[in-house]
């Protein structure tokens, strides 16, 4: 009997939305790891205006190279709720480098910008209006 040890599931990342494209022999499994044909592809970090989140590149059918970020991936695989208005993937608790299904959501662009503000408030970060509108400025307090 093994005991600590389960199965992770496991889909086939040409088989989810917006990565039709994608050659067929990738998965992506419940823990995030992404496999290739030589075992487990290794991702890099990719910055995204503040925060730097992880992304792997994939060969497409036509030849060509596409790059994803794994949050979106693991979302579109593992995590139900995804409609038109809510495509963006939130982290719950913040850490940006944590892409378990299970602190994962959909959300509105508005939404993941209100929780971004509301967690730079609790870590010291505060909002300050512009006088320019849609334009947002923080100051440390």
């Amino acid at each position: 009997m093994m005991m600590g040890w389960t199965m992770a599931k496991s889909k086939r990342v040409n088989t989810l939305p917006g990565f039709e494209m994608v050659k067929d022999y990738y998965t992506v499994d419940d823990s995030g790891r992404v496999y290739g044909t030589k075992g487990e592809m290794k991702s890099f970090w990719q910055r995204s205006r503040k925060y730097p989140y992880q992304a792997f590149r994939f060969q497409t059918k036509d030849g060509g190279k596409i790059t994803k970020r794994r949050d979106r991936l693991v979302a579109l695989a593992w995590v139900d709720g995804r409609t038109d208005l809510r495509n963006e993937v939130d982290h719950i608790n913040g850490i940006h480098s944590d892409d378990r299904p299970e602190n994962l959501r959909w959300s509105t662009h508005k939404e993941n910008s209100d929780w971004l503000v509301l967690r730079h408030m609790r870590d010291g970060w505060h909002y300050v209006p512009s006088e320019l509108e849609g334009q947002i400025q923080w100051a440390f307090m």
